[in-house]
């Protein structure tokens, strides 16, 4: 948890704390590896009922190449804009079907005027991991050869496929063609 007194930003609207510091996640996460602490560029303003956390993180993770399966570190840019509000404030609903609004996707104000930023910091994190990284452009993606197929390793139905092939036609057999 990174808690963040914050009794000061609700009295008066349009006051700003400043948050530019290095900052460990306590809780791992089993989405990511960070390598780094992160590097926190944020501003907390106040709002009339809330406050907007708004700002930059740079995050230093650990992925595996999509293409050779090696392990190496990539840095993350990530833009963050989250809103803040006691729980009095937040709506809640009956057991009647609501579509969901901007305004109901928010993090919650603590009863001790706090804000733990942990959260929002994983959260973030998480939509910015690519999808398939790439260790660097000229990367090579591990292929395998013929003699590894006949050694029966994970690709060896593929020889099975090939070899089915040479007799027949269009993709089926003789005799299914009679």
């Amino acid at each position: 948890m990174y808690k963040i007194p914050v009794s000061e930003l609700l009295e008066e609207v349009g006051s700003i704390k400043e948050i530019a510091e290095a900052i460990t996640l306590e809780e791992e996460s089993e989405d990511f590896v960070l390598t780094k602490p992160l590097k926190t560029k944020l501003s907390l303003i106040s709002l009339k009922d809330s406050l907007l956390l708004k700002g930059s993180v740079l995050a230093t993770v650990q992925v595996s190449c999509a293409r050779c399966g090696k392990d190496f570190e990539q840095d993350l840019p990530i833009n963050i804009e989250e809103v803040y509000k006691k729980e009095s404030e937040i709506l809640h609903f009956d057991d009647r079907d609501r579509e969901l609004g901007a305004e109901d996707l928010c993090f919650v104000i603590e009863d001790d005027n706090t804000i733990d930023i942990e959260e929002v910091l994983r959260q973030n994190i998480i939509m910015a991991l690519p999808i398939k990284p790439i260790c660097s452009i000229n990367c090579t993606p591990v292929q395998a050869s013929f003699g590894e197929l006949k050694k029966g390793n994970a690709l060896s139905g593929l020889k099975d496929l090939l070899e089915n092939k040479k007799g027949s036609e269009n993709g089926c057999t003789k005799e299914k063609n009679k």
